[in-house]
This record gives structure tokens, sequence and C-alpha cells, in this order.
């Protein structure tokens, strides 16, 4: 393969997916399998974003099945919105929400992040910064920061989805006037009844080593 393709305002859909994508602009420079983008801007239903890199091997990667594509890219979005993204496409039920995050065994991706907003369910975080790596199905943060629940957060984490039947999550973080009322409104009082956000206040500042089984 070989050339330029230059995208000006592409909407286009998927089959059996509900997002949109709208107002695709941007310069794919293709040479033999590798694609390079350049100011590539677009919105994927509510989430908007800026991509600048390299897709190593993605023709193939398209075309071949059990083909390995690496992803080397810088990624900048005013908005982020999880529930859209993670939204299990399959589930057809109203009254409640599920999720589905499945990693390709053939994909690799090293993304350097600048997100002003993401959103996720009550969660709010602000100012994302850091790196994002994704190999061999495992997803890691290297000193991602962020601002959240009134405070700050320093961590490096993973997401392991190596298993079929779950999925593993781990993180070192320093949190820094993070609001505890807020805290667990946010992240629903943790699934549980015994101490919940009406009856909590204060401030708290923290190390914490966090490992679940999802």
């Amino acid at each position: 393969a070989g050339g330029t393709v230059k995208l000006t305002n592409v909407n286009f859909v998927l089959k059996n997916n509900p997002l949109q994508f709208k107002n695709f602009n941007g310069t794919l420079a293709f040479k033999n399998n590798d694609v390079t983008l350049s100011d590539c801007t677009g919105k994927i239903s509510s989430s908007d974003f800026q991509l600048d890199g390299t897709f190593k091997d993605l023709v193939t990667f398209i075309l071949i099945p059990k083909q390995e594509t690496t992803i080397n890219a810088n990624l900048v979005s005013k908005k982020v919105d999880l529930d859209e993204l993670l939204a299990n496409k399959n589930d057809t039920q109203e009254n409640d929400i599920s999720y589905k995050l499945k990693f390709s065994p053939y994909l690799n991706c090293k993304l350097n992040v600048s997100i002003d907003n993401v959103e996720l369910r009550r969660f709010r975080a602000s100012n994302i910064h850091g790196r994002i790596v994704l190999a061999n199905r495992v997803l890691s943060s290297n000193d991602l920061s962020f601002n959240s629940v009134n405070g700050r957060v320093e961590m490096n984490g993973s997401i392991n989805a190596t298993r079929n039947d779950s999925l593993r999550m781990s993180c070192n973080a320093n949190i820094y006037d993070m609001d505890v009322r807020e805290l667990f409104y946010e992240m629903e009082n943790f699934g549980q009844n015994t101490m919940k956000d009406e009856n909590l206040k204060g401030k708290v500042t923290a190390n914490v080593q966090f490992s679940s089984i999802w």
C-alpha cells in the first residue's frame, strides 16, 4: 500500500452498533503495511478525540485474521463518555446497564493521553495525563494523574483480561485531599449498605494498594 488519504467531515455507522461516528477529519499516509495519522479528529457519539501517531502493520491486521498491529500515538480529548463506549452492544435490557471490556490479543498500543474529562456512571475525572499501554491483553497505566472527588490522584494500574471469565484489576495510587462523602457517592458506596455517603464527611490523603477480580 502507498499514498495518502485525506478525510473531510466523514460520518459513518457500524452494523449492529449504536455509536455514531461523526465529523472525522485528518490525513492518513500509507507506506506498505503501516499507516501514519496526522491531525485526525472526530467524535464517537458524545466523545471527541484528536489522534496523531503510527499504526504499524495496520493493513494486514485489518485484512488478514490473527495478524498483530502496534499503535504508537498521542490522544487528546475534551470528553470521553465511557458509559457510551463500554456499554454492552448485545445487551437489550432497558432497566440495567452492563459493560463489555474485551482486548484483542493481536492489538498492542502505547498511548500518551491528555483528556479534559472522563465520565462513567456517577464517577467523574478531569485533567487526565499519562501513558496507557496495551500488550498481551493487559491494559496498564504508567504515571497516570487526574483530578477527582475534589482531590488529586497519581497512580500506576493495570487491567488483566487474559482470562475469558474474569478481569483482574490492580493499582498503586497516591490520593490527596479527596472528599470522602463524594468518593462514596461517585463509587455508589462500593456496592454495600453498611457505611454510606450520607453518613460520612471529611477528607482523605493516603497511599493505596488495591487488587480485585471482576
